[in-house]
């Protein structure tokens, strides 16, 4: 993510990009490396003075920009239920409060919040995304949720001493899932056409390969499927805002997301690599963390090719 001293750097791309931290500066860009269709959006910019703490990238749309009074929300996801019913926690993704559904991912952080008395403004993106700290007040910045690619929420500062509400929350971990089509329903637990890896589970006469950790999938000699798949990478970590005043970090971008359908045939070994959330900003500057703000996630790989979406963009940080 990009920083406010001792030089303005913008926001760095990612599956989703890290949210700016001040004016002049941009958020960075989103769908790096391009994929068709986009795995992710930008984060949000700071485009005049003064603004400061923009939102990280979603997969639904981009974070929103740095304003004054300070602090904006991250981008919203999207909701993908591969996973089995989406009223239900499958153990992927995240709640949607607005539509009291699961299965949603890739929400980009919301910034640091300073002075301003609406919850609105830092929430973190819809699809797991963290919220930002809010000065005056004790929210401290919260992480992406697990399992969903959501970005870190970034930190803030206040007037007086330094205090934990400077410090960027950490990214979500990813998941990849796999699912592909059986004649008629068998019990949970294992596939009927032979294939391992994964929490094996079947809805709707699919058969459901999920992965919260990394692990291998492998086919038998018998295996010859089209394949629906579904990648999420880790969510970047929040910015922190090690400032003498507060302003509010920029959230951390969500982890890009890739869904499509893939031939797997027999005899086939594949690894499969869930990415880590990236960490949040430091209040300890001045290392790296408290110069560049938020670390970003890690990619999350499957099958041939491989498949890969790039971790979200770490959020800009105050130093």
């Amino acid at each position: 993510g990009g920083s406010r001293g001792p030089s303005v750097r913008d926001g760095n791309p990612g599956g989703s990009g890290g949210g700016a931290c001040s004016y002049p500066s941009g958020g960075g860009n989103g769908n790096t490396p391009p994929t068709s269709p986009s795995q992710g959006n930008p984060g949000g910019a700071c485009p005049a003075s003064p603004n400061y703490g923009a939102g990280g990238g979603g997969a639904g749309d981009a974070g929103q920009n740095g304003r004054s009074p300070y602090g904006n929300r991250g981008g919203d996801g999207v909701q993908v239920a591969i996973a089995g019913p989406a009223p239900a926690t499958t153990g992927v993704g995240a709640l949607n409060p607005t539509t009291s559904q699961y299965q949603w991912f890739s929400g980009g952080g919301g910034s640091g919040r300073d002075n301003d008395p609406s919850p609105s403004y830092n929430r973190g993106g819809y699809g797991g995304g963290g919220v930002g700290s809010s000065n005056p007040g004790s929210q401290y910045a919260e992480a992406g949720t697990a399992g969903s690619g959501g970005g870190g929420g970034g930190g803030t500062n206040s007037d007086g001493p330094i205090s934990p509400l400077v410090v960027g929350a950490n990214g979500g971990s990813g998941c990849v899932i796999l699912r592909y089509q059986i004649a008629s329903v068998e019990s949970p637990g294992s596939s009927p056409k032979g294939a391992t890896g994964g929490a094996i589970s079947i809805y709707n006469n699919k058969v459901i390969h999920t992965f919260t950790t990394s692990g291998t999938f492998v086919t038998p000699g018998s295996f010859s499927e089209t394949c629906e798949y579904f990648i999420v990478a880790g969510g970047g970590g929040g910015g922190s805002d090690n400032y003498p005043s507060a302003r509010g970090a920029g959230g951390g971008g969500a982890g890009g997301l890739r869904t499509g359908t893939t031939p797997i045939g027999a005899s086939q070994t594949y690894a499969v690599t869930v990415g880590g959330g990236g960490r949040g900003g430091s209040k300890n500057g001045p290392g790296p963390n408290g110069l560049q703000g938020g670390i970003t996630g890690s990619a999350s790989t499957f099958g041939p090719g491989p498949l890969t979406v790039k971790g979200g963009g770490g959020g800009g940080g105050h130093s």
